[in-house]
């Protein structure tokens, strides 16, 4: 569709968080990463597909914590690279993982309300 590159004008959007004293940058998640998020989520039931579903988004999202650089290429992240960070979440109380994702939905929020503005214009 000609155009519809515009849309997609401004890149891949990151931010910069503290959490509990550690400093950790997230992206948001393009279409495709937050289906293949929603796609590798499984669980017994409702209450443990979702959080494997944030451990998934944060696995896709986090491209660095405390200067150390987790994703190369944070648009393309590789499937070890979500490997390596899956692991490493895997080992947090389930309250860190709920607090990562708060902000890692902040960030998303806040992209929304900012393309729904420069949608009505």
């Amino acid at each position: 569709m000609p155009g519809l590159e515009e849309l997609f004008a401004f890149g891949t959007i990151s931010k910069e968080f503290d959490v509990k004293g550690v400093s950790v940058r997230m992206q948001v998640l393009d279409t495709k990463q937050v289906q293949d998020a929603l796609n590798a989520s499984w669980g017994d039931d409702e209450v443990a597909r979702l959080v494997e579903y944030k451990k998934q988004v944060l696995a896709r999202s986090i491209s660095h914590c405390n200067g150390v650089q987790y994703i190369e290429n944070p648009g393309n992240p590789k499937q070890e690279e979500i490997k390596k960070l899956l692991a490493d979440l895997n080992k947090f109380h389930v309250f860190i993982i709920n607090l990562l994702y708060e902000k890692y939905d902040e960030m998303d929020e806040s992209v929304r309300a900012n393309l729904e503005d420069e949608v009505k214009k």
